[in-house]
Protein backbone atom coordinates (compact mmCIF):
# COMPACT_ATOMS: atom_id res chain seq x y z
CA UNK A 1 0.00 0.00 0.00
CA UNK A 2 1.70 3.35 -0.76
CA UNK A 3 0.80 6.64 0.50
CA UNK A 4 -0.29 9.58 -1.41
CA UNK A 5 0.29 12.94 0.11
CA UNK A 6 3.68 12.51 1.09
CA UNK A 7 5.04 16.14 1.83
CA UNK A 8 8.99 16.40 1.40
CA UNK A 9 8.94 18.51 4.95
CA UNK A 10 10.37 15.32 6.81
CA UNK A 11 13.56 16.85 8.30
CA UNK A 12 11.51 20.01 9.31
CA UNK A 13 10.68 19.33 13.32
CA UNK A 14 14.37 18.10 13.80
CA UNK A 15 16.08 21.70 12.28
CA UNK A 16 13.53 23.70 14.65
CA UNK A 17 14.30 21.73 17.38
CA UNK A 18 17.79 22.16 16.96
CA UNK A 19 17.55 25.50 16.58
CA UNK A 20 15.47 25.96 19.94
CA UNK A 21 17.80 23.90 21.90
CA UNK A 22 21.03 26.33 20.43
CA UNK A 23 19.06 29.37 21.14
CA UNK A 24 18.60 28.19 24.83
CA UNK A 25 22.17 26.76 24.78
CA UNK A 26 22.95 30.37 24.09
CA UNK A 27 21.29 32.23 26.65
CA UNK A 28 22.59 29.63 29.50
CA UNK A 29 26.38 30.12 28.67
CA UNK A 30 25.44 33.99 28.46
CA UNK A 31 24.32 34.14 31.86
CA UNK A 32 26.18 31.28 33.44
CA UNK A 33 29.57 33.90 32.11
CA UNK A 34 27.58 36.93 33.82
CA UNK A 35 27.41 34.81 37.41
CA UNK A 36 30.76 33.56 36.95
CA UNK A 37 32.10 37.48 36.54
CA UNK A 38 29.91 38.31 39.26
CA UNK A 39 31.24 35.78 42.03
CA UNK A 40 34.84 36.65 40.99
CA UNK A 41 34.30 40.33 41.56
CA UNK A 42 32.47 39.33 44.95
CA UNK A 43 35.19 37.80 46.25
CA UNK A 44 37.64 40.22 44.93
CA UNK A 45 35.63 42.65 47.12
CA UNK A 46 35.42 40.85 50.01
CA UNK A 47 39.58 39.83 49.84
CA UNK A 48 39.60 43.61 49.87
CA UNK A 49 37.43 44.28 52.93
CA UNK A 50 39.78 42.11 54.86
CA UNK A 51 42.69 43.60 53.92
CA UNK A 52 41.12 46.96 54.70
CA UNK A 53 39.54 45.77 58.30
CA UNK A 54 43.39 44.57 58.84
CA UNK A 55 45.05 47.89 58.15
CA UNK A 56 42.31 49.83 60.23
CA UNK A 57 42.76 47.46 63.02
CA UNK A 58 46.43 48.10 62.88
CA UNK A 59 46.24 51.60 63.01
CA UNK A 60 43.23 51.56 65.90
CA UNK A 61 45.97 49.38 68.04
CA UNK A 62 48.84 51.75 67.66
CA UNK A 63 46.36 54.80 68.17
CA UNK A 64 45.90 53.38 71.49
CA UNK A 65 48.92 52.62 72.75
CA UNK A 66 49.92 56.21 71.33
CA UNK A 67 47.55 57.87 73.14
CA UNK A 68 48.49 55.46 76.21
CA UNK A 69 52.18 56.59 75.79
CA UNK A 70 53.56 53.11 75.47
CA UNK A 71 56.17 55.00 71.80
CA UNK A 72 57.41 57.66 74.19
CA UNK A 73 60.10 55.41 76.08
CA UNK A 74 62.94 53.82 74.30
CA UNK A 75 61.64 50.42 74.54
CA UNK A 76 57.65 49.91 74.19
CA UNK A 77 55.44 46.51 75.23
CA UNK A 78 51.93 46.56 73.85
CA UNK A 79 49.17 43.83 73.65
CA UNK A 80 46.91 43.99 70.16
CA UNK A 81 45.19 41.40 68.85
CA UNK A 82 45.65 39.04 71.72
CA UNK A 83 49.57 38.94 70.85
CA UNK A 84 52.02 40.93 73.04
CA UNK A 85 54.71 42.91 71.08
CA UNK A 86 57.74 44.51 72.60
CA UNK A 87 60.32 46.37 70.86
CA UNK A 88 61.94 49.34 70.96
CA UNK A 89 62.50 52.92 69.25
CA UNK A 90 64.87 53.21 66.71
CA UNK A 91 65.53 57.50 66.43
CA UNK A 92 62.13 57.83 67.21
CA UNK A 93 60.67 54.98 64.86
CA UNK A 94 59.48 51.59 65.18
CA UNK A 95 57.70 48.79 62.72
CA UNK A 96 55.72 45.64 64.16
CA UNK A 97 53.01 43.09 62.42
CA UNK A 98 50.35 42.12 63.86
CA UNK A 99 48.82 38.78 62.92
CA UNK A 100 45.17 38.13 63.44
CA UNK A 101 43.24 35.16 63.57
CA UNK A 102 41.08 35.08 60.18
CA UNK A 103 44.95 35.03 58.18
CA UNK A 104 44.81 38.49 57.55
CA UNK A 105 47.53 40.94 59.10
CA UNK A 106 48.98 44.50 59.22
CA UNK A 107 52.34 45.83 58.91
CA UNK A 108 52.35 49.17 61.29
CA UNK A 109 55.34 52.06 61.12
CA UNK A 110 55.35 54.17 64.31
CA UNK A 111 57.29 57.65 63.68
CA UNK A 112 57.36 60.09 66.22
CA UNK A 113 59.89 62.16 64.99
CA UNK A 114 60.00 65.69 65.86
CA UNK A 115 61.41 66.30 61.92
CA UNK A 116 57.94 65.17 61.21
CA UNK A 117 55.40 67.53 60.58
CA UNK A 118 52.77 66.53 61.95
CA UNK A 119 54.77 65.31 65.00
CA UNK A 120 53.38 61.68 64.93
CA UNK A 121 52.43 59.84 61.44
CA UNK A 122 51.26 56.07 62.14
CA UNK A 123 51.31 53.82 59.04
CA UNK A 124 49.64 50.52 58.42
CA UNK A 125 49.03 48.69 55.63
CA UNK A 126 46.76 45.61 55.78
CA UNK A 127 46.68 41.90 53.60
CA UNK A 128 43.94 39.80 53.28
CA UNK A 129 46.91 36.87 54.04
CA UNK A 130 49.79 36.95 55.68
CA UNK A 131 52.24 39.66 55.46
CA UNK A 132 55.38 37.34 54.74
CA UNK A 133 52.71 35.11 52.17
CA UNK A 134 53.54 35.90 48.37
CA UNK A 135 49.83 34.60 47.30
CA UNK A 136 48.44 35.61 43.58
CA UNK A 137 45.26 37.06 45.23
CA UNK A 138 47.25 38.72 47.97
CA UNK A 139 45.49 42.60 48.70
CA UNK A 140 46.76 45.70 49.99
CA UNK A 141 45.20 48.15 51.49
CA UNK A 142 47.08 50.78 53.21
CA UNK A 143 46.22 53.54 55.99
CA UNK A 144 48.45 56.94 57.53
CA UNK A 145 47.77 58.93 60.42
CA UNK A 146 49.11 61.91 61.26
CA UNK A 147 48.54 64.48 63.86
Amino acid sequence: MKFKNKTKSTGFTLILSLIVVSAILTVGFGVSGIIIKQMIFSSIGRESDIAFYAADTGIECALYWDKEKAFDSPTYSIDCANTTISGSMVASTTSFILNFSNGSCSSLSVDKSSVVSPKTKIEAKGYNVGCSASFSNKVERALRVSY
